[in-house]
C-alpha cells in the first residue's frame, strides 16, 4: 500500500481552546469558511492553526480541494448513541477511530497506490468536553508529511472502470486482512495469530477467485492470470503458517509468506495494474524491525 498508515492521534475539541480558536478565526478570514470539527463532511479539504494536524483543534477552516490545503476528510463515523453513556476515554477513543478509520479509507482512495508516500491518516475525536455537549463524531482525514496537499486524493468508485473496480476491491479486501495482525506478543498468543493467519488465506483465495471468474480485457489477460496464479501459491503459505504447532514456527512461516507476498506486489500486481491503468508505484511496507518493536511478536530474536 503506497499510503503510509501512520493514523496520528489527534483530539478533536480543545481544552480552553476559545482563544486560539478566536485568533484562527481571524487570521483566516479571507482564507474560507470556518466550521467546527463536530460537522466535517467526507470530501472536505481544511486549513489548520499553524498547520499542524498533531495539534488540538476544535475549527478548522474550509479549503479549496485543489488549492494548497492542510488536510482532507475522507471519512466521517459516528460513536453508536446510548442514553447516559460516559465518555469512554481518550485511549478507548482513539481505538475506535483507528478501527473505523481504517476500514473506510479504501473507499475514498480504492487505489491506495497512488496515495502519496508522503501522505499519512490523522483523525480527529472527540474530547471530554464535546462528548457531554453531545459529540459523537469521528473525522479521518488524509494530511501531508511534507508540506501541504495541492489536490484532492479522492479516487473512488465514481473514477473507476469495471475491470479497475474488481481489481481494487478484490486487493482492498486482501489488504485489510493483513491489517488485522494482532497486537499481543506471539509468544502469549498463537492462537490469534494463527487465526488471523488462516483469515489472510481465505482473503488471498477469495482474492484469487475474483480475479479468475471476471472477463477481463484482452490486453490485461495475461498479466492478470499470473497474478492470480501468484495469489493462490499465498493461500497454501498464509494457510501453513496458520497451522503451525509453535511460536517460532509460526514466526518462520509468517515471514515466508510475508515475503513472497512482498514479491509480488513488486512484480506480477505492478503489471496488472499497468495493464489495467492503475497506479504502478510500489507500496512502502514498516521495516521488520519496526513491525517487531510495535508488535513485540518475535519469540525467538534471529529466528528470521
Amino acid at each position: 500500500m503506497a499510503l503510509v498508515s501512520s493514523l496520528v492521534l489527534v483530539a478533536g475539541v480543545a481544552y480552553g481552546g476559545e482563544g486560539l480558536v478566536a485568533g484562527f478565526r481571524g487570521g483566516l478570514q479571507n482564507a474560507g469558511l470556518s466550521r467546527s470539527t463536530m460537522d466535517l463532511a467526507t470530501g472536505t479539504c481544511f486549513d489548520v492553526p499553524g498547520g499542524d494536524l498533531r495539534a488540538e483543534f476544535s475549527q478548522v477552516a474550509v479549503a479549496g480541494c485543489q488549492e494548497t490545503h492542510d488536510g482532507e476528510v475522507y471519512a466521517t463515523y459516528r460513536v453508536p448513541q446510548r442514553s447516559g453513556a460516559r465518555y469512554p476515554g481518550e485511549e478507548a477513543m482513539w481505538r475506535i477511530a483507528e478501527e473505523q478509520c481504517t476500514r473506510l479509507q479504501d473507499g475514498y482512495t480504492m487505489d491506495t497506490w497512488a496515495v502519496p508516500r508522503t501522505v499519512s491518516s490523522y483523525f480527529m475525536t472527540p474530547s471530554q468536553h464535546s462528548w457531554d455537549r453531545g459529540d459523537r463524531a469521528i473525522a479521518c482525514a488524509f494530511g501531508s508529511t511534507d508540506g501541504a496537499l495541492t489536490e484532492s486524493l479522492r479516487r473512488d468508485a465514481s473514477s473507476l472502470n469495471e475491470h479497475q473496480l474488481v481489481y481494487l476491491r478484490a486487493a482492498n479486501a486482501t489488504s485489510q486482512a493483513l491489517a488485522g495482525v494482532p497486537t499481543t506478543k506471539l509468544a502469549e498468543d498463537l492462537p490469534s495469530y494463527r487465526g488471523w493467519a488462516l483469515r489472510v488465506s481465505a482473503a488471498f483465495a477469495e482474492h484469487a477467485r475474483l480475479l479468475k471468474d471476471h472477463q477481463w480485457p484482452a490486453s490485461a489477460r495475461r498479466n492478470v492470470a499470473a497474478r492470480q496464479r501468484q495469489l493462490a501459491s499465498a493461500v497454501r503459505l498464509w494457510d501453513r503458517a496458520s497451522r503451525s504447532s509453535r511460536a517460532e514456527v509460526f514466526w518462520q512461516n509468517w515471514g515466508v509468506a510475508e515475503r513472497a507476498s512482498d514479491l509480488q506486489v513488486q512484480t506480477r500486481d505492478a503489471k496488472a495494474r499497468a495493464a489495467l491503468g492503475l497506479d504502478t508505484t510500489p507500496p512502502v511496507h514498516e521495516e521488520t524491525a519496526e513491525r517487531d518493536a510495535r508488535l513485540g511478536a518475535d519469540p525467538t530474536p534471529g529466528a528470521r
